[in-house]
């Protein structure tokens, strides 16, 4: 199970998420992070003891002890958060860039090919068919694969409008908040 810098960070890279050039801005960022961190049991740079944390060295836990029903649904809400870029510092939005992060992948176009691709990045076990299927149930409700592929293209056609780009970003939003609340996720 990842630790919470790791899991934090993670995400955030993975995604290409950038700080603002701003170093004021970004001191506040990284000192707004370390509250997140101690949300999740793990202020930085402030071990419980000289041992370190216990999900280092406390048999027969190990690293299970970093998710317990505390940290858990914490992890949930910081990753909902994220997604749904509701995290303002300043004039800075820590969120994920999805449209961005999907346009650099092979084919976007295609619900399989996209859960495919983003699965296999993010999880580092790989998941199930049978949630993969899940997921795209997610992506597009009890609609046919052409769906997604008209939707998305009708975005990509007229970028501007603000109704094609939400209907888009809306399914993207409910697809990464469901994959970020899966049990793989946490997994190192």
């Amino acid at each position: 199970i990842k630790n919470p810098v790791d899991f934090f960070f993670n995400m955030l890279i993975h995604h290409k998420v950038q700080l603002p050039g701003n170093l004021l801005l970004q001191y506040r960022i990284l000192n707004r992070l370390t509250n997140v961190f101690e949300t999740l049991e793990m202020v930085y740079f402030e071990p419980p003891g000289v041992a370190g944390w216990k999900a280092y060295y406390q048999a027969p836990l190990f690293y299970r002890i970093w998710i317990n029903s505390v940290t858990l649904a914490n992890r949930q809400n910081i990753t909902n958060l994220i997604v749904s870029g509701n995290v303002a510092i300043g004039d800075f939005a820590l969120t994920i860039d999805l449209l961005e992060y999907i346009s650099e992948l092979s084919n976007p176009y295609d619900p399989n090919d996209l859960i495919y691709e983003i699965t296999n990045s993010i999880f580092p076990n790989g998941i199930t068919d049978l949630q993969k299927d899940f997921l795209k149930e997610i992506l597009i409700p009890g609609l046919p694969d052409f769906e997604w592929t008209v939707e998305y293209s009708d975005y990509l056609g007229d970028p501007e409008n603000e109704d094609k780009k939400q209907a888009v970003l809306t399914k993207l939003r409910a697809l990464f908040t469901s994959m970020f609340s899966m049990p793989e996720y946490y997994l190192s």
